[in-house]
């Protein structure tokens, strides 16, 4: 079953607008949403993103019309205040959800000091002050109090995911001799919740804290395990990073042996594997929702990246389990 709630003029969009799909199976609710990065056939090809002529209430009242979940990551670069907190929820419908990324400082990411509050961006240690970027043991222990208020806001909204990115970046704030065991109570939430990415972004940090003190074997675990996760997930970039911080302790990180297929992205890998099938271009376009242009684009960088010229080849590769176990 799928719900559309239509809803009266959003601030500052004219008309009626109406929240994207909402779809019930059985007793569970299942939201599609999308995120804050652009795909350029997206751009070219379909109506998929507003128009740049519109105010950012219109754009909000768009995305919400097509979709009832999406990502806010500008609150990754900047705090939000309370006023543009205050908009989103008056000119977006009743039932819209926004996740929202945590400020790039709590979770221990280099941070641009223009973005922090003028007081606490005045309370940056003087030996630090000057640098690109801010981390927080840039800062002294007190400068950091708006912690509580993101705590109060995973408290708020209930979620179990933003428990534990506030508990890590607790742990990263933490002076050294209560750290150690904030990152192992932040572990213990994450047999809980099976969130392996998430996992790893811990594993990554703690081993980083104990290399930092000096407890190389310590770190060995807690980096290797992030490593392995980060490889399988193919997030390279969190992966050289971890491989790098092992590195630093004396221990080289094995690579898994990297199938080609590995190089596809998602989208690659359903038009190869249905072109495989024998599909034609336009049939394949039909059952991805995208139109033919799209999927001439992604078979030329499938072609590209296989090593292959031609459909019979990729035919001839049996992509149907293999593409299916990537895209899992």
């Amino acid at each position: 079953m799928v719900d559309r709630a239509t809803v009266g003029q959003i601030g500052g969009v004219n008309g009626t607008s109406t929240l994207g799909p909402v779809m019930h199976v059985g007793s569970s609710e299942v939201r599609v949403g999308t995120c804050s990065w652009t795909d350029r056939t997206l751009v070219k090809d379909t109506a998929w993103y507003p128009k740049k002529s519109m105010s950012a209430a219109e754009r909000l009242g768009f995305y919400a019309a097509q979709f009832s979940l999406v990502e806010a990551d500008s609150t990754y670069y900047r705090p939000p205040t309370s006023d543009l907190a205050a908009g989103w929820a008056e000119r977006s419908p009743d039932g819209f959800r926004m996740n929202v990324k945590a400020y790039s400082l709590m979770t221990g990411q280099p941070t641009k000091p223009e973005s922090l509050w003028s007081d606490v961006r005045d309370a940056i240690e003087p030996e630090f002050a000057g640098k690109a970027n801010v981390y927080p043991n840039h800062l002294p222990d007190d400068a950091l109090d708006a912690v509580a208020e993101w705590q109060q806001w995973a408290r708020y909204t209930g979620t179990p995911i933003g428990s534990i990115v506030l508990a890590r970046a607790a742990a990263l704030l933490a002076a050294p001799d209560e750290a150690d065991g904030r990152f192992r109570e932040c572990l213990a939430a994450h047999e809980k919740l099976p969130w392996p990415f998430v996992q790893a972004r811990t594993e990554l940090a703690y081993g980083e804290f104990l290399r930092r003190a000096r407890r190389k074997a310590d770190a060995r675990t807690q980096l290797r395990a992030a490593f392995e996760r980060f490889e399988a997930l193919g997030a390279a970039p969190w992966a050289d990073r971890a491989a790098g911080e092992l590195r630093a302790t004396g221990e080289t990180a094995r690579k898994r042996d990297v199938s080609p297929l590995a190089e596809l992205t998602p989208q690659e890998l359903q038009v190869a594997r249905l072109v495989g099938e024998g599909a034609t271009n336009k049939a394949v376009a039909a059952q991805l929702f995208v139109s033919p242009k799209t999927v001439e684009y992604h078979l030329r960088k499938v072609f590209a990246k296989l090593g292959i010229a031609s459909r019979t080849e990729l035919i001839r590769l049996e992509l149907g389990e293999q593409a299916g176990a990537q895209v899992a």
